[in-house]
């Protein structure tokens, strides 16, 4: 039996961080994960002596004076990372066949290099800087101010991102460029909010950054900061159950029959898998159902490679490329379907010269692509399986190829990975790559607050607000405001 004041089910970067700030206010906390490895998306894994990451590959907003910076400083975990800065003149290169349009990095440089391109559209680069800059500094938890009362703004999750920047340019080429790294959000055109568009965005403008030795380095550090705060995190603690007495939760129960018990229980888990684990009489049926109906979004085909020694350079950038003019690429995928977009990148290490030892390759892939498969394990798939891998495997190559006609022969060897792969390390529903989806056509709908019906339940992670490191982050500290108080917690991170 374990005793803490708040027990935290999911060491995803928010299970992680909530538990790190609650930790840090002097709070007792235990961070279960039903894994070996903890950290969600924040795992990495080792093929022939190469670090891959699964999740996170680049971060952005870490730079002196930057929102993200200014967290982890108050985390205490900002002089344990190893980074290294992207190329600030193009951090993010969008590639139509021959075409390239580069994001560089700062607000000014950024609308200079894309006004080079589109020279009769810099009166819309002007309203597209200002527009996701005023967004965004009207969050508290991203500009750091206090608030009067309540911090709750879902203005700008009515405004459609597309509908949005078609309306500042006619310039059909723009508006793709604009929202052509919508990947990162899985963007939908008819849904994706101008919120989640312009936080994305906003983040990596402002500076971009790889890790280097892969990103699980970040949940390390705060590991060891939760421990140094007297907390633990414990692996191979699957919880299957919320046990309640009355109107609130009593313990958890591991499927070892160990139980758990806390003042205050949160959940990194998604919300539907949460509900599952709660008798159903303790949850509103219309709640429950809301939650159950609530879309994911997309998932990916992620292919991992090793490079022969000293055949492919080191891109300190990503790479988007599209064979189509359409970035709108995860709208109505098929079985069937064959890559049409690809999003390049090679990790840094300490040993990183003019050549990269690895790529990472992603594409969408829908559900629908392995439901065969559902009911199977990790590594015990079938030999059909590992043969459907492959060959996504090679039609994505011959994407690759596109761009980089002799990659073929620079790959000495590649692994794979499915939304099958994301959904057994994560937990995350059919693989779902960001969490549930935001709707600018019924936001509130898919609006998931961290607190529960039950006063000691909450909520954290990607699938409450926001997601992707800056969001997840903003997140955690919006579930740890329920417990601490927001203006406190922002003074408290602000000034650290």
């Amino acid at each position: 039996m374990i005793k803490c004041d708040v027990a935290i089910v999911g060491s995803g970067l928010g299970g992680l961080l909530t538990g790190l700030i609650l930790s840090k206010e002097g709070m007792n906390v235990c961070v279960l994960e039903q894994n070996k490895q903890v950290g969600g998306l924040l795992q990495t894994f080792k093929r022939d002596g190469i670090i891959f990451d699964t999740g996170v590959h680049f971060v952005g907003s870490l730079g002196e004076g930057e929102v993200l910076n200014q967290y982890f400083k108050y985390f205490g975990i900002l002089d344990q990372l190893k980074i290294r800065k992207m190329d600030e003149s193009g951090f993010d290169e969008l590639w139509f066949k021959e075409k390239c349009y580069k994001y560089a990095n700062g607000f000014d440089r950024f609308k200079e290099t894309l006004a080079a391109d589109f020279p009769k559209e810099r009166e819309a680069l002007d309203k597209y800087v200002e527009k996701i800059q005023s967004i965004c500094n009207s969050h508290a938890l991203f500009d750091l101010h206090e608030v009067d009362g309540s911090s709750k703004d879902f203005s700008h999750l009515m405004i459609n991102a597309w509908d949005y920047i078609r309306s500042i340019t006619n310039d059909e080429m723009l508006r793709q460029v604009l929202a052509g790294t919508n990947f990162l959000y899985a963007g939908i055109s008819s849904k994706t909010p101008m919120l989640i568009h312009s936080l994305v965005n906003s983040s990596y403008i402002r500076s971009s950054w790889k890790f280097v030795d892969g990103s699980y380095q970040i949940a390390g550090a705060i590991i060891r900061v939760i421990k140094k705060n007297g907390g633990s995190v414990l692996n191979q603690k699957k919880v299957v159950r919320f046990v309640t007495e009355g109107n609130k939760v009593k313990y958890l129960l591991t499927d070892e029959g160990e139980e758990i018990y806390a003042n205050n229980f949160i959940s990194n888990l998604h919300p539907a898998v949460t509900l599952s684990m709660l008798d159903t009489n303790k949850i509103s049926k219309p709640y429950r159902k809301r939650v159950l109906s609530l879309e994911n979004t997309m998932s990916t085909f992620i292919l991992y490679i090793k490079f022969n020694e000293n055949t492919f350079r080191f891109l300190n950038k990503n790479i988007y490329y599209f064979s189509k003019n359409s970035v709108w690429t995860a709208e109505n995928l098929n079985p069937e379907h064959i890559p049409e977009f690809y999003l390049l990148t090679t990790p840094a290490s300490d040993k990183t010269g003019e050549y990269s030892a690895s790529a990472i390759a992603m594409t969408y892939m829908a559900w629908e692509e392995v439901v065969k498969w559902e009911n199977t394990n990790l590594e015990n798939r079938g030999e059909d399986y590992e043969e459907f891998k492959i060959k996504k495997s090679e039609q994505l190559i011959d994407l690759l190829e596109k761009k980089y006609p002799n990659i073929r022969q620079c790959i000495q060897k590649y692994w794979s990975s499915t939304p099958l792969t994301i959904r057994d390390y994560t937990g995350s529903p059919q693989g779902s790559l960001y969490g549930i989806m935001k709707d600018s056509n019924n936001p509130m709908k898919a609006f998931i607050s961290q607190k529960t019906k039950l006063p000691n339940l909450f909520l954290t992670g990607q699938n409450v607000n926001f997601h992707g490191v800056v969001g997840v982050t903003i997140s955690a500290a919006l579930t740890c405001s329920e417990f601490l108080g927001l203006n406190y917690l922002i003074r408290k991170i602000k000034n650290a």
